[in-house]
């Protein structure tokens, strides 16, 4: 394929990503990010997709954070004072919860099980359109229950074998139950191992699957490369598509 063609190509798809995410959400989407492990990228991506949800709907968008080091569910110390149009929103008794970091909304949580957000956070998602939750690294059992409490899940591995495998098979059994969450797993080469294994699963999987190459301007704190950029997009349309639609392809 030519170069001349496969721009083309990406630039259509942009375009359809692009679109899918600029369509109005009827009820608040609730996204759970999670991982098996730590050091998967979970937190990094989460924040890259939520930036990519957040095209036209700036102050209604929210970032749970659960990441150790806050100090405690329900408070956050860092960051500046959220925009006025957030905090009109909301009761005035609950806006110490709230800061502003990143360029989004954000609600500390640390440590706190899917039990916990349902009844604390739960009761405050209705008031943004969309809701991004970075669950970190937990174990099976408590990942299960996690997923539940959003529409939709983003299952984090890394290129290792035994990581991606991890998170396809969870993928695939909460894609196969009764859930009400559909899955997209996604695969970083944090360990720059290089593996072939997400194209392979990425062939076979029932769930879509996105792959992002280790990216050095990323691991060094700088901002993320186009191509980085254009995964979370793609990750971003699958979790902001309508529920109807059946796409399980992956993307490399």
């Amino acid at each position: 394929m030519s170069s001349a063609l496969f721009t083309a190509s990406a630039q259509h798809d942009m375009i359809e990503q692009l679109a899918a995410l600029e369509t109005p959400v009827g009820a608040t989407l609730r996204c759970s990010f999670l991982s098996f492990e730590s050091c998967a990228g979970t937190s990094s991506v989460a924040k890259l997709v939520m930036r990519q949800l957040m095209r036209g709907r700036r102050d209604r968008a929210l970032m749970v954070d659960t990441a150790a080091g806050q100090a405690a569910a329900g408070i956050l110390t860092a960051g500046a004072r959220p925009p006025k149009a957030v905090l009109e929103r909301l009761p005035q008794e609950i806006w110490p919860w709230f800061a502003y970091r990143d360029g989004m909304t954000a609600l500390a949580f640390t440590q706190a099980g899917a039990e916990d957000w349902t009844g604390t956070v739960g009761p405050v998602v209705k008031h943004f359109d969309v809701v991004g939750t970075d669950w970190g690294a937990r174990s099976f059992d408590a990942a299960i229950q996690v997923a539940e409490t959003g529409q939709r899940a983003c299952i984090m591995g890394t290129f290792e074998r035994d990581s991606a495998e991890a998170a396809l098979a969870f993928a695939t059994a909460v894609s196969r139950s009764q859930s009400r969450c559909r899955p997209v797993v996604v695969l970083s080469d944090v360990t720059r191992c290089r593996s072939t294994w997400p194209r392979i699963i990425a062939e076979r999987a029932e769930v879509p699957v996105v792959a992002i190459p280790f990216d050095q301007a990323l691991a060094q704190g700088r901002p993320a490369s186009p191509g980085t950029q254009r995964r979370a997009l793609q990750v971003a349309a699958v979790l902001a598509s309508d529920p109807a639609a059946t796409g399980t392809e992956g993307w490399l």
